[in-house]
């Protein structure tokens, strides 16, 4: 199981790593972009190949943060979902509990999710992203040192590229104080012992 973050970011503030890892070194955040070559580093944020999506040096050490990279378009939505059109079928588990679940059938049981409409869900005021802007998402699984980095890089990208920071496990979502809130909690050594 994981945990999912995602930022929003409109295409005329999405960064490169070289910008980003200045911004991020202002920010004091002991996480920044590596493992890219030097000609690639002003180029726009982009996935690395042959990784779980993108290498960060956080506290000195290297580490490979699952992540994906969606530049939002006709064929590219940030996301897919079941159809809720799909028959349900409903049973009871033998301690009584009254369940529904939904067969899968292939590849038409997806839809594209669209973004501005499932922020406005948890209660984003006004989204409105549109093709061209990107989506960038990162899943955490069970290791602290890959969450706190992810966390640092998430608050980065909100801070510095201007990022609206969500997730919908929580409900949560926000600009610059819940990038705060993501840095100080990745930060408190106390807070993973």
């Amino acid at each position: 199981m994981s945990v999912d973050f995602f930022v929003a970011i409109h295409a005329a503030d999405w960064p490169t790593p070289a910008g980003l890892n200045r911004c991020m070194t202002e920010l004091h955040y002991p996480v920044h972009i590596s493992g890219l070559a030097p000609t690639e580093m002003d180029k726009p944020l982009a996935i690395m190949p042959s990784t779980l999506g993108l290498v960060v040096t956080f506290e000195s050490d290297r580490i490979e943060l699952e992540t994906s990279i969606t530049k939002l378009g006709p064929g590219s939505p940030y996301a897919y979902g079941l159809r809720m059109d799909m028959p349900a079928q409903k049973g009871t588990l033998p301690d009584g509990t009254e369940f529904s679940t939904r067969r899968l059938t292939g590849p038409g049981d997806f839809v594209p999710k669209d973004l501005n409409v499932d922020l406005r869900e948890i209660g984003v005021p006004s989204p409105n992203y549109k093709d061209g802007d990107y989506v960038i998402s990162l899943s955490f699984r069970s290791s602290v040192p890959e969450y706190r980095a992810g966390a640092f890089l998430m608050a980065g990208l909100i801070k510095c590229a201007d990022g609206l920071g969500f997730e919908f496990q929580r409900g949560l979502f926000g600009t610059a104080d819940y990038a705060d809130a993501l840095a100080k909690e990745a930060g408190d050594p106390k807070a993973w012992k």
